[in-house]
């Protein structure tokens, strides 16, 4: 018979000892918090699409730390997917403050002629 805990924290918990279980706990807040950031630079720099896609990576975090209460670790890919998307969004901030606005890709010349 195949033992499975009903909750994810006892489950890495019981894998990874309490060091394991401090350091996952320890990825999910990080996550948020780095989320957090981003989404108040995004909104600082009026840029919605960043400001929206953060926004809604913590609260999928919030919604993932919650479930994983009432489920075993079994149905972590997702929530390892918001993490390692969280990870990427700081950059991903960066280089959409460094591309150019649409206005400015609207005022190139072709020919010599304005487009």
């Amino acid at each position: 018979m195949n033992r499975i805990a009903h909750n994810a924290y006892v489950e890495i918990g019981a894998e990874l000892g309490l060091p394991g279980l401090f350091v996952f706990l320890g990825i999910l807040f990080f996550s948020y918090r780095t989320l957090g950031r981003v989404r108040v630079r995004a909104f600082r720099a009026k840029q919605p699409f960043i400001w929206q896609t953060a926004l809604g990576l913590q609260a999928g975090l919030v919604g993932a730390a919650v479930a994983i209460f009432f489920v075993s670790g079994q149905y972590q890919k997702l929530l390892w997917l918001a993490i390692f998307l969280s990870m990427c969004m700081p950059e991903v901030l960066r280089l959409s403050l460094l591309a150019p606005s649409p206005s400015e890709e609207a005022d190139v010349t072709v020919a010599g002629n304005r487009v």
